[in-house]
């Protein structure tokens, strides 16, 4: 299934049915501002198990990042990090950058590696452009 959203007016029924989608364990595939990602619902284990198992890796050994709206997020899913990183997290963000910090108490397990990280990431421009579905099982 293609679902196509416009940066320029998006309409609202398709972004619900993407959220819609995702709500019910379903997976997307998006643009970012560097690649096109699969996403899941943070917390899905379903459609966490379906993107690894797409993508080739074990669950066990999958490392996935977070999609943050803005660095407002960050404390929900990041222990705090130093001023020195926060102010060039501020300056690199949001952009083509994925940082790795340490995984807060928010973060479900099954996205935490061994070292107990987590890949943040705020995408520029907001994701816009077109979602493919993955079919469900």
């Amino acid at each position: 299934m293609l679902i196509r959203i416009h940066q320029d007016g998006p309409d609202s029924d398709r972004v619900r049915e993407v959220v819609s989608i995702l709500k019910k364990d379903g997976v997307v595939v998006c643009p970012t501002d560097t690649v096109y990602s699969f996403a899941c619902q943070l917390g899905s284990s379903k459609g966490f198990e379906r993107i690894a198992r797409v993508k080739g890796l074990r669950p066990n050994k999958a490392h996935f990042s977070i999609l943050c709206s803005d660095l407002s997020d960050l404390s929900k899913y990041s222990r705090p990090v130093p001023n020195e990183i926060f102010k060039l997290m501020k300056r690199a963000l949001p952009g083509p950058f994925t940082f790795i910090l340490p995984s807060g108490g928010n973060v479900p397990k099954l996205f935490r590696s061994k070292k107990k990280t987590i890949g943040i990431s705020i995408k520029s421009p907001p994701v816009k452009g077109m979602f493919f579905l993955l079919e469900k099982d």
